[in-house]
């Protein structure tokens, strides 16, 4: 907490972070509740979980795009605004065409654009985030950031379900207020622009000296790079194989549910709540119990 309450502009990311994520993480739960109630709520389902979990994989192709992108802070303001206009989008089509599979399709694929720009603005600050940390402190504020996104997923479920009641299962409404967080988020950001520009002129002039590789090559000079240290890159397949596997359940979990009235607690919506609150505090205490037994 000593960097966030020393360093101004951290805590304005940070901020801006848990804004953002607070609105990714109630729209996540929500639109596999509204998945739960199409007709072909099996087929509805396994499509939100495999558009849940495809963004990843253009993780590495976001990431070499946002290092090589010009004006770091200006692409971050419009990828926010643009993911706010796509839930505006998705508003209108809840509004007139709900209920509807073709409707829910082209929802799929708005979720989608919309979980890789958020990738993609999120990749865009990690190098200024490098830039205003002195080493000394780059350590707490990682940590600070994990346990934000993971307090984040912790409260984002319940909250989202308890809001969705709420508004007694307006998903269209739900949506716009989703598109209102993303402006607040972009709103924390753009009031304190002059918080960033040193560290946005700094990036400017590194990243012209590395725009004219391609991504193949990139990523043939990363793997280069990180196979040298053997027992790190046995240590990523490990943890990729760990996570894929982690990911698989959730899906086969949310459909067990779908057909498994006697596992529900209360609804389908707050079970899935539970479930993912569970598994929040279990990577939060994996995270503070090192040196164990395992």
């Amino acid at each position: 907490m000593r960097v966030a309450k020393n360093n101004i502009a951290f805590r304005v990311m940070i901020a801006s972070q848990f804004v953002n994520n607070l609105g990714s993480s109630f729209f996540n739960i929500v639109f596999l509740v509204y998945a739960a109630t199409l007709p072909n709520k099996t087929l509805s389902v396994t499509l939100v979980a495999f558009t849940e979990m495809l963004p990843t994989l253009f993780s590495i192709i976001v990431g070499n795009f946002a290092d090589k992108t010009k004006h770091h802070l200006q692409s971050w303001s419009i990828a926010r605004l643009s993911q706010s206009i796509i839930f505006l989008i998705i508003t209108v089509i809840l509004i007139f065409f709900d209920g509807q599979f073709w409707s829910f399709l082209i929802l799929l694929l708005l979720v989608f654009i919309s979980s890789v720009v958020g990738s993609y603005s999120n990749l865009l600050m990690k190098p200024i985030s490098r830039f205003i940390l002195s080493d000394s402190d780059l350590q707490e504020a990682m940590s600070l950031e994990q346990t934000v996104s993971i307090a984040v997923n912790l409260i984002g479920g319940f909250s989202g379900v308890a809001l969705l009641g709420i508004l007694h299962q307006n998903y269209a409404g739900f949506s716009l207020i989703n598109a209102g967080m993303f402006v607040i988020a972009w709103s924390i950001m753009a009031l304190n622009h002059r918080q960033f520009s040193e560290a946005e002129q700094h990036i400017e002039a590194e990243t012209k000296s590395n725009t004219n590789t391609s991504i193949f090559s990139d990523l043939k000079s990363t793997f280069i790079y990180v196979y040298k240290d053997y027992l790190f890159f046995q240590i990523l397949l490990l943890a990729t194989a760990i996570n894929f596997v982690g990911t698989s359940f959730n899906g086969i979990f949310n459909l067990t549910l779908l057909h498994s009235k006697s596992l529900l607690i209360g609804n389908f919506g707050t079970t899935v709540a539970i479930f993912g609150a569970i598994s929040s505090i279990g990577l939060l205490t994996g995270s503070l119990v090192t040196n164990d037994f395992f």
